[in-house]
C-alpha cells in the first residue's frame, strides 16, 4: 500500500518530539568534531566566528572569496535517485547563494554497492542523470569527481549517495551572508511555499519507524527561481 502522510497522527508534545530528532546523529550537532582541529590558522577561514550555509575562504590579495558546500540526502536518493540526486544539487547551490555566493561548479563522490546488482544499476544511472540535469539548469558544470561501487555487507548496499561538492564565487568578501540573528526585532521571512511534507524524513524514520516512504515534494524550476531571487 502506498505511504500517506496523512496517516501519521501531529504529536501531542512537539517539543519533546524536537529534543528526540536533534538527538539523532544524523541531525545532531557535528562541533564535536570540527573544534578537534585548527581550522583558522593559515586557511583564510572567513566562517569562523559568524558561520554561513557554505564555508567562505578568503581569496587573499583580491577582496574575494570563495563558498564550498558538500551536500547530500542519502534517503532521498533511495526514495528517488533521479529526484534525489537533483534536490542534492539543489541543496548545494542554496547552500551558496543563501551565503552571499554565485554557484560556479561541482565535484562529486558517488557511493554505491555492488552495480551488477539491477536495483543498484538503476540507482546509479538515474542519479547521474538527476544531478546532471539539476547541474545544468543551475549552470554548475561538474569538472571530477569520483564513483565508488561495492560498499555493501551482508545486510546489502549501502543506501546510494551521490555527495554534491560544490564551489561558488563571493565577488566581495562584504556580500557575505551569515547564520546569526542581526538586530533584536528584525523581521524574519519565509520565502517560497511551504508544504506539510515528512517523507523520507529522519522523524518518520527514527521516531515512527517507517522505513518506506517517498521523496519530498521537489520543482526544479520552483527551486531555480527561488534562488534567482535570493541572489537579487
Amino acid at each position: 500500500m502506498a505511504f500517506d502522510a496523512r496517516s501519521i497522527d501531529v504529536p501531542d508534545d512537539l517539543k519533546t518530539v524536537a529534543e528526540q530528532i536533534i538527538s539523532i546523529p544524523n541531525i545532531a550537532s557535528k562541533k564535536w568534531i570540527s573544534v578537534q582541529y585548527d581550522s583558522t590558522v593559515g586557511a583564510a577561514n572567513a566562517s569562523t566566528n559568524a558561520p554561513s550555509d557554505a564555508a567562505i575562504v578568503l581569496a587573499l590579495g583580491t577582496g574575494k572569496a570563495v563558498a564550498m558546500t558538500t551536500d547530500c540526502n542519502s534517503r532521498y536518493v533511495f526514495a528517488d535517485p533521479y529526484q534525489g540526486a537533483m534536490i542534492a544539487v539543489a541543496e548545494a547551490a542554496r547552500n551558496i547563494v543563501c551565503s552571499g555566493g554565485q554557484p560556479l561548479g561541482v565535484t562529486n563522490c558517488l557511493n554505491f554497492g555492488n552495480p551488477y546488482d539491477p536495483e543498484v544499476y538503476y540507482q546509479f544511472v538515474h542519479a547521474i542523470r538527476g544531478m546532471g540535469d539539476a547541474c545544468r539548469k543551475f549552470d554548475t558544470p561538474v569538472t571530477g569527481g569520483n564513483v565508488s561501487f561495492y560498499n555493501q555487507g551482508p545486510d546489502g548496499p549501502v543506501y546510494p549517495t551521490p555527495t554534491i561538492g560544490m564551489v561558488g564565487l563571493l565577488d566581495s568578501i562584504d556580500d557575505r551572508m551569515t547564520l546569526d540573528f542581526k538586530e533584536a526585532g528584525d523581521i524574519i521571512f519565509l520565502l517560497g511555499e511551504s508544504s506539510a511534507d515528512i517523507n523520507s524524513s529522519e522523524y518518520l524514520h527514527k521516531i515512527r519507524g517507517i522505513e518506506y516512504s517517498p521523496a519530498p515534494h521537489f520543482d526544479i524550476e520552483e527551486e531555480f527561481r527561488l534562488q534567482q531571487k535570493l541572489c537579487e
